[in-house]
């Protein structure tokens, strides 16, 4: 998606370890701007002036934001699953670190993992993603043997119930008024995003 805006910087919001996923998978200089100052001094992201990074070669912008979910996850999970099965194949989302997409044997989309998974022959995998997300990729591989840590639920995702769409179908509720000026941004947006792919 970012490469198909051919825009020498992409601000990439809301999720910083999304962003950074990207930047090094599309080898973009990225930067996390702070309020208050430029942000630290990073080698690994190419900072190269006094204080801060290398502002004349910013790529994309992210924002300090992370999924409360994904963050979860960590390197020391991977180790501690592949020493109980040696075998397993890693997929994590991208709003998982940096560290642990690094160490996850691959990394993508919800439905990215699902084709993954259907197409490859490994034994075991685990999926390091939200919970109900992970119920979706092993309901697409029903005959494949899936490992999740599920402690890792979303708290915001969870209040939504299935009884509360019924009934929001049934009696016509809710209303959503959205100014027409949005709507068009909004479609243009997610419209160019499904012809992309």
């Amino acid at each position: 998606m970012v490469e198909s805006l051919k825009a020498d910087t992409v601000i990439f919001l809301p999720d910083q370890y999304l962003a950074a996923n990207v930047a090094r998978e599309s080898g973009k200089h990225i930067i996390f701007p702070s309020v208050n100052a430029l942000p630290p001094f990073s080698e690994k992201m190419g900072g190269d002036i006094e204080g801060g990074q290398n502002l004349l070669d910013v790529q994309m912008i992210g924002w300090h934001g992370r999924c409360e979910v994904h963050e979860k996850f960590t390197v020391n999970d991977i180790a501690t699953v592949r020493r109980q099965f040696p075998d397993v194949v890693i997929l994590s989302h991208p709003e998982c670190s940096p560290e642990v997409v690094a160490a996850s044997d691959f990394s993508g989309s919800t439905n990215a993992m699902i084709k993954y998974v259907r197409e490859s022959k490994a034994p075991h995998y685990l999926l390091l993603t939200e919970c109900s997300m992970g119920d979706n990729i092993a309901a697409a591989n029903p005959d494949k043997e899936m490992l999740r840590l599920c402690m890792v639920r979303c708290p915001h995702m969870n209040t939504i119930t299935m009884e509360d769409t019924r009934d929001a179908l049934k009696y016509n509720r809710y209303v959503i008024e959205i100014p027409e000026e949005i709507r068009l941004k909004a479609f243009r947006a997610v419209d160019r995003m499904i012809k992309i792919g």
